[in-house]
């Protein structure tokens, strides 16, 4: 009896798991374009020369002195003016017959700054640039990813649907109105991402000593 019940579980948790990947199959997809934008990142930020990684230095050293000088509401107009430029690309591309082709290359990009700026920030900096980008850069910039994951979700999907409209006649047109809120959702994101982003930078930035 026991056994049957613990077959049933078994049973039931690889349908649930099963049925979770066929629904979120596509945006599990998004994610791994993400993730190999980061991974290239990183590569790129060990390959970098002397002259490049200098002028990366001068970058990080202007964005952390604004960090510790900037007001609350300062950096979250500028955190989240980085993150609504990734989902406005999305969004215009899903209003296109072909954006579906250029929507990858969203979070693929996305992925390469965020690859970067772990890469430089470990390389230059050690543990204490590991521990900055772990501790006050990356949980915004999950809400941030995770932005621009629904965003290529919903803007693929929409441009499938007016490519096969418009191009094929095989169903009717989306409707507009379910894709601003869909992107309502992705905004949300983004503003959870940037206050996240505006409380660890304006809060604990200063911890961290970069000479």
């Amino acid at each position: 009896m026991k056994a049957v019940i613990s077959y049933n579980k078994n049973r039931i948790n690889l349908s649930v798991i099963s049925e979770a990947l066929h629904k979120y199959h596509r945006l599990a997809l998004w994610a791994v374009i993400l993730l190999a934008g980061v991974i290239c990142g990183a590569l790129l930020s060990v390959k970098l020369d002397v002259s490049h990684l200098q002028k990366v230095e001068q970058l990080f050293a202007s964005n952390y002195s604004s960090l510790t000088t900037e007001t609350a509401g300062q950096k979250f107009a500028s955190s989240i003016s980085a993150s609504f430029l990734f989902v406005f690309a999305c969004f215009l591309c899903g209003l296109s017959v072909w954006g579906a082709f250029f929507i990858p290359m969203v979070p693929f990009f996305r992925g390469i700054g965020i690859g970067i700026t772990g890469g430089y920030l470990y390389l230059m900096r050690g543990m204490q640039g590991f521990l900055f980008y772990g501790f006050i850069l990356l949980p915004g910039a999950f809400f941030s990813c995770l932005s621009v994951l629904f965003a290529s979700n919903f803007s693929w999907s929409f441009s499938k649907r007016i490519s096969s409209a418009g191009l094929f006649g095989k169903e009717a047109p989306p409707e507009l109105l379910t894709y601003f809120q869909q992107f309502g959702i992705v905004l949300l994101l983004s503003i959870i991402g940037a206050a996240l982003d505006t409380v660890l930078s304006v809060g604990f930035s200063g911890k961290f000593i970069f000479t």
